[in-house]
């Protein structure tokens, strides 16, 4: 994976809010809504580099937005921090 990820800006999470995405309930949607969501995720937060998003792998899509969401919101031992 040559993108290397990165935390989303205050401002980018209130437009993927304001999208309807809402990434505390995330877990509970569809698998539609999930799939939305990350194409809606990666797309803002890499618009320089969509066209290498298209051409990558859709599970290495899947680990990008997973570390940006981790990156975002922080996850586990960070939390408790």
């Amino acid at each position: 994976m040559a993108i290397k990820a990165r935390s989303l800006t205050r401002k980018e999470v209130r437009i993927l809010n304001e999208k309807g995405i809402n990434f505390a309930t995330l877990d509970k949607a569809g698998q539609e809504a999930v799939q939305a969501s990350v194409d809606a995720t990666l797309d803002l937060a890499y618009q320089a580099q969509v066209e290498e998003l298209d051409g990558m792998k859709y599970s290495d899509c899947l680990q990008l937005f997973r570390q940006t969401v981790e990156l975002t919101f922080g996850v586990g031992a960070q939390e408790k921090n």
